[in-house]
């Protein structure tokens, strides 16, 4: 009787032994499947963000030429001159008065922190040139083939914007940080690309051709001024070069801010 006691106590221990392994098993793989699922809805947020940022540009940069377009008739109706233009404080106005934070010239010994450069000085702006890691640099390389590819049309551009968008997603050696850097930048670059080209009549599947080409290079230049905001970040503001002098862009509100300040600044720099 105390050996069938025995026996049945050790088959009892054995039954949930095997019970709490196979739980554990099952606890392990349920562990595993919802950190699967963490990491394609961390991806999918990212993405989300990075569209929500480029929308929220938009925006903004609409936003800008409207008190543009209101400050401009302002002026010229309390001058009674129908052929007034609006002078540098007053576009630092409109900046101030749609993001918040008023651009102001500086010298070279200004403390501007953690502030990114842009120069406008030079005939292009490479993103590569923001790039914080070297995963960051490769994608941002492929991104600066295509938009000085004068082959491609901006349809064309945006395609393979997407194509490089796609491989950063699936590296597996891209952290979180590289992955939300590229795709920003890219739904910035692709949306002010579509912006500018709609707003001064260049048509989408048009490669870059003679008759119009000042305005492509424009057109690209600027979205790639819009882009640089989108690698930089949040909160560290901005140097804008312009004919040599310095123009300083404090931290705005949010970063995307930064951006449309760039995009805007840039677009008067090359004469819109």
């Amino acid at each position: 009787m105390t050996r069938i006691k025995l026996n049945l106590a050790i088959l009892f221990a054995i039954i949930i032994g095997v019970s709490f392994v196979g739980c554990e098993k099952e606890v392990l793989n349920t562990q595993k499947e919802e950190e699967q699922n963490a990491d394609v809805k961390t991806v999918a947020q990212i993405k989300n963000e990075a569209v929500k940022f480029s929308d929220n540009h938009d925006a903004l940069i609409y936003k800008l030429l409207e008190a543009e377009a209101i400050k401009l008739e302002e002026k010229k109706q309390k001058t009674k001159n129908k052929n007034a233009t609006l002078d540098g404080n007053d576009l630092l106005d409109v900046i101030e008065e749609v993001i918040g934070v008023r651009p102001m010239m500086i010298n070279n010994n200004y403390n501007t922190g953690d502030a990114t450069n842009l120069n406008l000085d030079l005939e292009r702006i490479s993103l590569s040139d923001y790039a914080k890691t070297e995963i960051e640099k490769k994608y941002l390389n492929f991104v600066d083939a295509i938009i000085q590819n004068e082959q491609l049309t901006i349809l064309e551009k945006v395609k393979e914007i997407n194509k490089i968008q796609d491989d950063i997603i699936n590296d597996s050696q891209a952290s979180a940080s590289d992955i939300e850097n590229i795709l920003t930048s890219t739904e910035v670059l692709k949306g002010s690309i579509k912006l500018w080209s709609e707003k001064f009549g260049y048509v989408s599947n048009q490669k870059g051709n003679p008759y119009n080409w000042a305005l492509w290079k424009k057109i690209l230049f600027v979205a790639t001024a819009d882009a640089v905001g989108g690698v930089i970040g949040y909160f560290v503001g901005g140097v804008i070069i312009i004919d040599g002098q310095s123009l300083y862009i404090p931290p705005p509100i949010g970063g995307v801010a930064l951006a449309v300040a760039f995009s805007y600044i840039a677009g008067r720099f090359v004469g819109w």
